[in-house]
């Protein structure tokens, strides 16, 4: 921290230093109160410094990588550019004689295919994580940019409209809206519940909410609101969502038609709404 406001205070420019967990961005309270306290550092010109809270994040609930949380904090802000500073001068990929660099990637299938193509590549592997944090950030239309951070103005130049590192800005992707963005990468499931092929293809296909009939079984214990992962018939997990019931009492509904229900919920019998439902890809 001395470093950055040693170095900001030359163009007179204040830092404050903001602390986050995994957790902090997965609770709706806690993420609207990080929101208002980047809010409040903008409107007093304050250069916010973001890292890992360390000290109360345990294994289940850190990032462990700055690239996924800068790209989730970018996310978050409504960040219109990610900058991802690295020892490369962008994204190479392997080819016959020597790595060929990208400097334009447009697709989420180009950006993935590059992604499993680097797995092992040598001194190029750490790109990964780079081009990983681009398509998290892509799903709140952000673009990123990887390029060589030891030359300080090849942010200008890039914002000025000259083709330096690797651009990476998708556009054929659903962007998607923060509650769905804050399930998706920011809420950890706590149990399972497994469905059969018609409701998968009903909530894949049609866009619809997990009704009891669908569900086979349910795995581990959890509490009504918590979040929990979706899986098909062979073991795929499908989705993520926030359930309306306890996981014992989605155990007695399971695989119960709606006018069997009755004495079980409100009237509605969604186990999970399609609204606070997201698909993994």
């Amino acid at each position: 921290m001395n470093l950055y406001k040693g170095f900001l205070d030359q163009l007179d420019l204040t830092v404050g230093q903001v602390l986050v967990s995994k957790s902090d961005f997965g609770d709706a309270v806690r993420n609207e109160n990080i929101l208002n306290t980047f809010e409040n550092l903008f409107k007093f010109g304050v250069i916010p410094i973001v890292n890992e809270n360390d000290t109360v994040a345990t294994e289940e609930i850190k990032y462990g990588d700055n690239d996924e949380l800068s790209a989730l904090v970018a996310g978050f802000l409504d960040a219109e550019w990610l900058f991802v500073l690295t020892n490369h001068e962008g994204i190479f990929i392997p080819s016959e004689s020597e790595p060929q660099m990208v400097h334009s990637i447009t697709t989420l299938e180009v950006l993935q295919e590059i992604y499993s193509s680097i797995k092992s590549y040598g001194k190029y592997a750490n790109l990964r994580s780079k081009i990983k944090a681009a398509e998290i950030a892509a799903y709140r239309n952000v673009k990123t940019v990887i390029i060589d951070g030891y030359v300080p103005m090849n942010v200008l130049e890039v914002l000025s409209g000259q083709e330096i590192g690797t651009k990476i800005e998708i556009q054929n992707i659903r962007y998607l809206h923060l509650k769905e963005y804050r399930l998706k990468y920011s809420s950890d499931p706590i149990g399972r519940i497994y469905i059969n092929a018609g409701a998968a293809k009903a909530i894949l296909e049609r866009k619809a909410s997990l009704l009891p009939v669908g569900i086979l079984r349910v795995e581990e214990s959890f509490p009504e609101q918590s979040v929990v992962a979706v899986y098909d018939e062979n073991n795929q997990n499908i989705a993520k969502g926030v359930v309306r019931y306890s996981s014992n009492t989605i155990d007695k509904m399971k695989g119960l038609k709606s006018a069997e229900l009755d004495s079980f919920f409100d009237g509605k019998g969604e186990v999970i709404n399609r609204d606070y439902m997201v698909f993994l890809d």
